[in-house]
């Protein structure tokens, strides 16, 4: 999970102009820029980043805000599954990072007032993120796929 991971965030956070290249090649490319934290390959845990007082890296906050959603309790519709991931996402932000609401460099998820979303009559509703579709279904269900393969890097069952 950790690569699906990795290759989500380096979709939202790498520049648009990368050129085509290995996931190595992209992650230097990345560090180089200071996109992502030097120590990103490291071992270290997200207590133990958060113990020594250093940064924590997307990969490890999306991971957490991951790990969380599979734990909570499903959501009962599209406007819950939103509310489910939006309030998921600020929590580990606030948590992990210090930064402020609209920082450039803090991750955020969509309203679903905004005009990106497409399909807000049907079943799902979806918006791109950089090189990933998030789907949200009226019954709750929460779907995340890469666009360029279609593998599904994450989904929540929405209640039954």
């Amino acid at each position: 999970m950790f690569s699906k991971v990795r290759a989500f965030i380096l979709s939202i956070v790498a520049p648009r102009t990368l050129p085509s290249s290995s996931e190595q090649d992209v992650v230097e490319t990345a560090s180089i820029h200071e996109l992502i934290p030097a120590y990103l390959n490291s071992s270290q845990t997200l207590e133990q980043l958060r113990e020594n007082g250093k940064p924590i890296p997307k990969s490890l906050r999306l991971d957490e805000i991951f790990r969380r959603l599979e734990n909570a309790p499903p959501a009962d519709s599209r406007a819950s599954a939103h509310k489910l991931v939006r309030d998921t996402l600020n929590e580990v932000e606030d948590e992990l990072t210090g930064l402020p609401m609209y920082h450039q460099n803090r991750m955020s998820f969509f309203s679903l007032e905004i005009d990106g979303w497409k399909d807000l009559n049907k079943n799902p509703c979806s918006i791109h993120l950089n090189c990933h579709v998030a789907y949200l279904y009226d019954d709750g269900f929460i779907k995340i796929d890469r666009i360029n393969d279609s593998e599904c890097i994450f989904e929540k069952p929405g209640k039954v």
